[in-house]
């Protein structure tokens, strides 16, 4: 499903984000935890690596997918893009692994199933920049 609204998914921001150089620009991390997604995780995962706001990271975690999710994953060729395999411990474990893998300054968690419209990440930083004292949208 496509993400309709600028709130839908978390974006965490890490403490030091604050402190960024208003010119250099927030880094955002898109975490999708997946398990068994072999039906959507190409799209998912080309919507995230095709945000306007190019500043970014695309971290997917298998969480032990017994289809052929992985391979897809791991067919995409792009810089941005990290993909993470662990033995299947549940999508907030898959999260953690995600975020613990990220150096980025803000931290989207998008399900794997869901598709980010073009500037959704653009629209965060904007709503970031606009309430620097807000830890989570």
């Amino acid at each position: 499903m496509l993400m309709e609204s600028l709130f839908q998914a978390y974006v965490t921001v890490r403490a030091e984000a604050g402190q960024q150089d208003a010119q250099s620009g927030l880094c955002f991390a898109i975490i999708i935890p997946v398990f068994n997604g072999e039906s959507y995780i190409s799209e998912t995962i080309h919507s995230a690596l095709g945000q306007s706001w190019k500043n970014l990271q695309v971290i997917v975690v298998d969480d032990g997918s017994t289809d052929n999710t992985l391979e897809l994953a791991r067919a995409i060729r792009d810089p941005r893009l990290q993909v993470l395999s662990q033995k299947n411990a549940g999508v907030m474990a898959a999260r953690r692994a995600g975020f613990a893998a990220s150096c980025a300054d803000a931290v989207v968690f998008l399900d794997s199933d869901d598709r980010l419209r073009p500037d959704a990440i653009e629209r965060y930083q904007r709503q970031l920049r606009a309430h620097p004292e807000a830890g989570l949208f």
